[in-house]
């Protein structure tokens, strides 16, 4: 999956990418807890659209955006289609065997597909225009109020932060092995479901002991750089909230004022 980008940050200089963390983060909760309170598609159509409109101010090309979200796309629709043919109640307007297309199951499937792309396309661009340390730094603003319990509180948020990095790593390496044990005659997609497990061993046991090694280097270059778990950790950038990060906020609380007067 070499266009797989969840994940993965791409630094740039546009205008969500000179948002506050801190505002990216608020108005992504807020898109999808917005998302799934509303069953109208006008307003999941404006979620939406904002979510589509966040990618182009950050200035990633929407072909390129696409293509490297397709795969959370196809299993977003895939569990759509299941909604509609499975969820009773209402007039049938289709059947075929022992499947029935009910208004119903439309409107849920309809109402899902749309929660969980806006989701989707919202978290992509937060992910794609936010630093790993920008991150970390804004999970560790808003629990710090768990600092009270004694909770090593910068030492999960940047756990968090890694883990979140290491997907796309893991996925381009699996990639590599898959293309690897391809160009020495290896077949994946034939026999039965067994053999295709057993096909895959070579190709997970390298990749678990890739991730390893990965850790290992991470681990001593953190030491090399003097980190020590459970002491306070300064920062060498402050988060700055800025007044365009007032103006976008007002707009978030009036859209969500609108949405619950309209509801």
């Amino acid at each position: 999956m070499p266009d797989f980008i969840f994940g993965q940050f791409m630094p740039g200089k546009s205008f969500i990418h000179d948002l506050d963390a801190r505002n990216k983060l608020i108005s992504v909760l807020l898109i999808i807890a917005s998302s799934l309170l509303t069953k109208s598609c006008f307003w999941l159509l404006l979620f939406l659209f904002i979510s589509l409109l966040s990618v182009r101010l950050a200035k990633l090309n929407l072909g390129f955006f696409l293509r490297g979200i397709r795969f959370f796309v196809f299993m977003i629709f895939l569990t759509a289609v299941l909604q509609l043919f499975f969820s009773p109640g209402g007039q049938v307007i289709f059947s075929w065997g022992f499947l029935y297309l009910t208004q119903m199951g439309l409107q849920t499937g309809v109402i899902f597909f749309l929660r969980f792309l806006t989701a989707l396309v919202a978290m992509t661009v937060f992910l794609l225009t936010t630093s790993p340390i920008a991150i970390s730094d804004t999970l560790a603003f808003f629990l710090s109020p768990l600092k009270v319990f004694k909770l090593p509180i910068d030492d999960i948020t940047l756990t968090l932060s890694i883990a979140l990095r290491f997907v796309p790593t893991m996925i381009a390496t699996f990639s590599s092995i898959l293309d690897a044990q391809k160009s020495r005659g290896a077949v994946f997609n034939r026999g039965s479901l067994l053999h295709r497990m057993k096909m895959y061993v070579p190709v997970m046991a390298p990749l678990f002991l890739n991730s390893v090694k990965r850790a290992e280097d991470l681990a001593a270059a953190m030491i090399m750089r003097g980190y020590t778990d459970g002491r306070h950790r300064t920062r060498f950038r402050v988060m700055h909230w800025r007044q365009v990060d007032t103006v976008v906020m007002a707009a978030w609380l009036l859209i969500i004022l609108l949405l619950f007067i309209t509801r």
